[in-house]
């Protein structure tokens, strides 16, 4: 298996864990982003709402067919750029805590690495 192919089962596993994880455990899940779901219950959504985001992102990825993903692959390293700048500024902000930030902002810059990658799978 090539490191372009590698790193497209990558990207699509580790968004389908991260987004089952949201979607099955959003209190958990929140928590460990540095949210407080008790003093924020409106935030139980957002968090639902990057699970559904963050696992049909791993399925585009996994299943679709080649000539079908390759608009997918396009645009995952703005998806994962643009995560990484807004972890990146929660971070400087302090509107994350530091712990979350850094997770955030590691998981979306192996992500946008990934999606580097992927995209010589895919060059016609």
């Amino acid at each position: 298996m090539n490191a372009a192919k590698t790193a497209r089962l990558t990207l699509g596993a580790v968004r389908l864990a991260n987004g089952s994880v949201a979607l099955a455990a959003p209190r958990w899940y929140g928590g460990k982003a540095g949210l407080d779901l008790d003093r924020d219950p409106a935030a139980m959504h957002i968090v639902r709402m990057f699970g559904v985001r963050t696992v049909l992102l791993g399925a585009d990825v996994l299943v679709r067919p080649a000539p079908v993903r390759r608009a997918s692959l396009l645009v995952a390293p703005l998806v994962h750029g643009a995560d990484l700048a807004s972890a990146l500024t929660a971070a400087r902000r302090g509107e994350l805590p530091r712990k979350a930030a850094v997770t955030a902002a590691g998981f979306s810059a192996i992500n946008l690495v990934a999606s580097v990658v992927c995209l010589k799978e895919e060059t016609p």
